[in-house]
């Protein structure tokens, strides 16, 4: 009777142990999705205020102006930090597109760097580019 119990008892450890190993898994891959997933809303959130800030200027459909300015984030109403991480405007001399990058808190898919993701913004259209 005593080795049936100790058999029991191995058997419960080690179903324990499963289930907190499947559970730190879940959490962490949970962080890192939510992560992705928040900075990639943000850049299609950007995206969209910077299309309707080219309709309106007054110089036709163009992203000259932001592409320019330093406080170009400010300029849409969008702040250059958020939880879910930091934002830029990677400078170009197009005024038919921009491209905003946005650096994740999480690391991305090699475990050394944090994401990273590049949104392009034409007048009527966007692209996104995971860079890790």
């Amino acid at each position: 009777m005593g080795q049936q119990q100790l058999l029991f008892v191995i058997l419960a450890v080690c179903i324990i142990a499963i289930a907190v190993s499947v559970g730190v898994i879940t959490v962490t891959g949970s962080a890192l999705s939510d992560n992705r997933i928040g900075l990639e809303n943000d850049l299609h959130a950007i995206a969209v205020r910077a299309q309707m800030f080219a309709r309106e200027n007054p110089e036709g459909a163009t992203f000259l102006l932001l592409n320019h300015t330093p406080d170009a984030l400010h300029m849409l109403g969008f702040s250059p930090s958020n939880p879910h991480g930091d934002f830029f405007v990677k400078r170009g001399v197009s005024s038919s597109s921009i491209q905003f990058v946005g650096v994740g808190v999480e690391a991305g898919y090699d475990q050394k760097r944090p994401i990273r993701m590049m949104m392009t913004v034409w007048r009527d259209s966007t692209a996104l580019s995971v860079m890790n």
